[in-house]
């Protein structure tokens, strides 16, 4: 019988070991993210994506939903054109019709959609 209770402790010990060890490895890894005084380490702001757009002269600025954007008035006419004349089309017939990237083409259909 005490041959099981020494291997339940010994069981024990070496798990606390194993925890204790944990513990050191999370709090060490804790204090790396808090820094050395106690508050967080910086972080990006949340508007930051990570990355600059392409027209962009100041790092971290977005470009204003107006500009750059929008699909132009000539692609969303040819798609509407297209559309009229293949009622049927799918978007990849689209695509490969007027050579035009499929969010512009669906981006257009969603507006022809919206403005019948």
């Amino acid at each position: 019988m005490s041959t099981h209770l020494e291997q339940a402790e010994q069981l024990i010990r070496v798990r606390l070991r194993e925890l204790d060890d944990e513990h050191k490895r999370l709090s060490r890894a804790l204090s790396a993210l808090a820094g050395s005084d106690g508050r967080r380490a910086p972080t990006r702001s949340s508007g930051s994506t990570g990355h600059r757009a392409s027209s962009s002269s100041k790092p971290g600025r977005r470009r204003s939903s107006g500009r750059g954007r929008a699909v132009s008035a000539k692609q969303s006419a040819a798609v509407a054109d297209y559309l009229r004349a293949h009622p049927e089309a799918s978007t990849a017939e689209v695509v490969a019709a007027l050579d035009l990237s499929d969010g512009r083409v669906v981006g257009a259909q969603r507006r022809k959609l919206t403005a019948s």
